[in-house]
């Protein structure tokens, strides 16, 4: 602020210093004085009437965009708070909705969806909201998924993306929907769904592939390929995976989508692993970590790590698995990413186990399956954890494993046609009645798994198979 000395603001500015009230935080380019404590301005603001409060607010707005027009954008979240506070809706929409997107882009992901969450309230509270505000409605939804899909519930993205939807439905708006239709897919795949016995996810495939192509945007077209390659490596076909993901990963360059690039490229490096090429598969894991530096969003670069890992497990590398988990764990503790936290404990459990440790083991897998709960995703992946951890437990010798739970899981395996998934159940039960002594039904495990794994292509599986084919014919000798 400008002061002339003297002035009866600077005098009273004087006071509230000598009282012990503000500090003098600067004087270039101008006077800037900050409250001592944060409790002496709560008390001072909650001094003020509601309407003075308001009149404030919006004094300090119109003053800012007044005085420095050519920092608008850079003043978004500050105009947002303060016409928020003003109650002067038309512009709080606007500022929050900018804001949102801001702290969007810069991978702030908490601040974008509430930010989003804020505007879609102010959108809300009216009885009727014209073609635009469902637009920005819709819009702000669709941030609120995409931020809210590391640390939200999946029932509750759900019921973001239907009221996205209706919005978008009504204007209707071709690029909106094909966007939450992307987003539907990915919801759905993450809970398990399977493109070939989820009808649902088949139409949300669908769906985003024709409305990518006719809102004529390449950067959707781009994605709706990588949604549906990624559908087909969830199903365990890799070959076909492979294919479509060497096609998306240089589209989404092409388009500046550096973050989905990496996500994809990470991916293909783990299709790699399941087939057994090792050097694509490192080749494309570094690629990821690469892109994921490049986009400087540290969702990428941890789930990078996370994808070495999985390829290092599959090797059977177990040390170097647990090197790159830990790392994809750390960061995903940081940045609060609950889905790459789940998978990363699991792997490291995994990793534990094979190096007979299965006391660290049962702590990583005890991270995984509470994450897991919490997220709503991979019920497949959630039952194979909770086996993993009574193995663990019961190698431990602190329990024991209810293998008629193994029929369960496989049966839901065979429900949601994850054939993968499947045939590691079958590794896993044989694996752990090897380890309990018990050689009736090993072989039947290890042929049911082997059938399957030949069918993926999965090279790799396959090779573990045969070592426990091995274990088993030296028990009986």
């Amino acid at each position: 602020m400008t002061v002339q000395p003297g002035s009866a603001i600077g005098r009273e500015l004087g006071l509230l210093e000598a009282a012990g009230l503000i500090s003098l935080a600067g004087t270039d380019p101008e006077l800037e004085y900050l409250f001592r404590h944060v409790l002496i301005q709560d008390a001072a603001y909650e001094s003020l009437l509601k309407q003075e409060r308001r009149s404030l607010h919006l004094q300090v707005a119109e003053a800012l965009l007044a005085l420095y027009p050519d920092h608008r954008d850079d003043l978004v979240p500050v105009l947002a708070h303060h016409f928020e506070r003003a109650e002067d809706r038309p512009r709080a929409i606007e500022f929050l909705s900018r804001a949102a997107q801001q702290a969007g882009s810069r991978f702030a992901r908490h601040e974008a969806f509430d930010l989003a969450r804020r505007t879609v309230a102010l959108l809300s509270d009216v009885a009727e909201v014209d073609p635009a505000g469902r637009r920005v409605r819709a819009e702000m939804r669709l941030v609120q998924v995409e931020a809210g899909f590391e640390f939200t519930p999946a029932s509750d993205l759900k019921v973001l993306l239907e009221a996205a939807i209706e919005d978008a439905s009504a204007i209707p708006d071709t690029e909106l929907l094909a966007r939450a239709h992307l987003f539907v897919a990915l919801g759905l795949s993450l809970g398990g769904a399977q493109y070939h016995t989820s009808p649902e996810l088949a139409d949300a495939l669908q769906r985003t592939t024709e409305l990518a192509e006719a809102s004529g945007r390449a950067e959707l077209v781009a994605l709706a390929l990588a949604s549906t390659a990624e559908s087909r490596y969830a199903a365990g076909e890799f070959g076909n995976a492979i294919e479509l993901m060497e096609r998306a990963v240089p589209a989404l360059v092409e388009t500046g989508q550096l973050y989905q690039a990496s996500m994809v490229a990470g991916k293909l490096g783990t299709a790699y692993g399941h087939v057994g090429r090792f050097d694509e598969s490192v080749a494309w894991t570094d690629r990821a970590y690469e892109l994921g530096e490049e986009s400087g969003d540290p969702d990428a670069r941890l789930d990078a790590n996370l994808a070495r890992a999985i390829v290092e497990g599959i090797r059977g590398n177990s040390t170097l698995a647990i090197d790159y988990a830990t790392r994809a764990a750390s960061e995903a503790e940081r940045v609060d990413n609950k889905a790459c936290a789940m998978v990363a404990h699991s792997v490291i459990g995994e990793a534990r186990l094979s190096l007979g440790d299965p006391a660290e083991a049962a702590i990583a897998f005890e991270a995984s399956a509470d994450l897991a709960a919490f997220c709503q995703f991979m019920p497949v992946k959630l039952e194979q954890t909770a086996l993993l951890l009574q193995a663990a437990r019961a190698q431990a010798g602190v329990g024991h494993v209810e293998f008629e739970r193994y029929e369960r899981a496989i049966e839901l395996a065979r429900q949601f046609g994850d054939r993968l998934a499947e045939a590691q159940l079958h590794m896993q039960r044989a694996r752990d009645r090897l380890t309990a002594g018990q050689r009736d039904g090993v072989g039947d495990d290890l042929t049911r798994a082997a059938r399957i794994l030949e069918g993926l292509g999965a090279t790799a599986h396959l090779r573990q198979v045969h070592h426990l084919e091995a274990s088993l014919a030296a028990s009986a000798g």
